[in-house]
């Protein structure tokens, strides 16, 4: 008896918190669609890039801060710990969004 009260009870704070979550997500996730929804680029349309090589991204992952958002799928720490495997993988992307002129919708949150 006493267990199934632990187990209650701890079933009834887990379910609480993963509720929070859910609404904290929920809510960061629509504000930033509106924030960002609204916002249009009005410069200079970008004629030519050069291409980003995987030691390019490398450096660049070595010196951004430890830190992530909730909305990141993967920790930081993560990306730049392998860095070495998600260089090449991330260059070639970037390569690809800029030679067809397209930025995947599902990452467009930032």
């Amino acid at each position: 008896m006493c267990a199934q009260l632990i187990i209650a009870f701890s079933d009834f704070f887990t379910n609480k918190l993963q509720k929070i979550c859910e609404a904290i997500d929920a809510t960061l996730k629509s504000c930033m669609l509106q924030y960002f929804r609204d916002r249009g680029y009005d410069g200079q349309p970008l004629a030519d890039l050069q291409a980003v090589t995987a030691g390019d991204v490398a450096n660049i992952l070595a010196t951004m801060p430890a830190k992530s958002s909730p909305l990141d799928v993967m920790p930081t720490s993560l990306l730049k710990q392998c860095a070495d495997v998600f260089s090449p993988v991330i260059a070639r992307l970037a390569n690809l969004s800029f030679a067809q002129g397209l930025f995947p919708q599902r990452y467009n949150l930032a």
